[in-house]
């Protein structure tokens, strides 16, 4: 048990993308998905040439999971400030309006150097940000001691 809510909800959140990377991987591997997302994250930082390279790799990974504890602290938050009932659909809720935000505010502003735009690509990742919502409440409810 985890007393500290932004622990839990980083914790969580870390957690909780583990299995999200490895099937966006495999996915990518099969090339249903174009895009792998931690070379998405790491052409925020570094040119394009060099995302699939190991700096590139590292950079996309730090950057990926620091913003899966960063929308685990959110969630966790979001359920201490309104409640526990309906968790899943807030965590799913969460996770909504996190791909929004990067997949349809801030790729589309150019900040990284990789904007996808094919539809399984982003289908997919609408897919794991609602898995990722909702397993990040389901850890942080069955994980955390503060609530």
């Amino acid at each position: 048990m985890i007393n500290d809510l932004f622990i839990a909800g980083a914790l969580s959140g870390i957690i909780a993308n583990i299995p999200i990377n490895i099937f966006d991987y495999i996915l990518y591997r099969l090339k249903i998905n174009k895009i792998f997302i931690w070379h998405i994250s790491a052409s925020a930082f570094v040119e394009k040439k060099d995302i699939k390279n190991i700096t590139g790799l590292f950079i996309g990974a730090v950057d990926d999971y620091t913003m899966a504890a960063i929308k685990g602290v959110f969630i966790a938050y979001l359920l201490y400030f309104t409640g526990t009932e309906f968790y899943i659909i807030k965590g799913i809720g969460a996770g909504l309006f996190f791909w929004l935000c990067f997949f349809g505010i801030i790729l589309r502003l150019k900040i990284a150097r990789i904007d996808p735009v094919e539809p399984a690509t982003n289908l997919t990742h609408l897919t794991w940000h609602i898995l990722l919502g909702g397993l990040t409440a389901w850890l942080i409810i069955m994980g955390a001691g503060v609530f």
